[in-house]
């Protein structure tokens, strides 16, 4: 997906908010805030995709602030909250059917996606989840063809986004194995905003329900075929289905 006029606001926004948390001296934020505006120009006159120049620009943030992973300690909290949820979740859906259990959970991981930090006027607090994921209903249900799909799937990558998130889908993802396909995780290599990476991904055990877990070779919010490694390529080619979570792989897949 093209970048649009009001794309630009959001993507100098949300490193605002990130000095706002990490820079005290008003003028070091105003120096950065001057080359983040910059990135943002440059990379758009250069016609890149919005998630690789909010790469730049967070790269950018992690280099002037000398913090490279400023949101780990809200990881920590999205995953933490997460895992106490995901036990109340397993003992409601047990005497469910195997079908069942993944359109459910399929909502849940949909609305997982609530925690995201990359969102200009984002205000969520994990900690409100439970509530968040018992009102939360979906405006178009395709879960039917998405258990189709699947079912008929031999392999298939699924494109992590955020942190918290990512135990519900841990939790779809052992369940659409009781299906029978492979599945391949991929999580960014390095850090970006409240994505997960393969250090979180290894501290919340996603190898437990996943055949394999790959970095995506960047700290894009999406994943950049250009800058993936050889054995992300290769999965993506030989799969049958991509599960792709967030705007930011979405922005990216469907140009290519």
């Amino acid at each position: 997906m093209k970048p649009k006029p009001e794309c630009i606001p959001c993507l100098i926004e949300v490193r605002l908010r990130d000095l706002n948390m990490l820079m005290k001296d008003e003028k070091a934020m105003m120096r950065a805030m001057l080359k983040v505006v910059d990135i943002v120009r440059r990379g758009l006159e250069e016609g890149l995709l919005g998630p690789v120049v909010a790469a730049h620009t967070f790269k950018y943030i992690r280099e002037v602030t000398g913090v490279d992973d400023p949101y780990e300690e809200y990881k920590k909290l999205s995953n933490e909250v997460a895992m106490r949820l995901s036990r109340t979740i397993e003992r409601k859906l047990e005497s469910k059917e195997v079908v069942e259990r993944i359109k459910e959970l399929i909502r849940i991981a949909i609305a997982g996606n609530a925690v995201d930090v990359g969102i200009a006027d984002y205000d969520f607090d994990p900690r409100n989840w439970l509530t968040y994921l018992k009102e939360a209903q979906l405006s178009k249900d395709d879960r039917s063809l998405i258990v189709d799909l699947i079912k008929r799937s031999r392999r298939i990558v699924y494109l992590c986004d955020n942190a918290g998130e990512v135990i519900f889908d841990k939790l779809l993802m052992s369940e659409i194995r009781e299906l029978g396909p492979e599945i391949t995780a991929i999580v960014k290599s390095y850090p970006f905003q409240n994505d997960v990476t393969l250090k979180d991904a290894t501290e919340i055990g996603l190898s437990e329900v996943a055949d394999r877990v790959l970095g995506s070779g960047s700290g894009a919010s999406g994943l950049v075929l250009e800058w993936a490694p050889d054995e992300v390529l290769e999965e993506i080619a030989r799969c049958d289905l991509i599960i792709a979570k967030g705007l930011g792989n979405y922005e990216m897949l469907s140009e290519y």
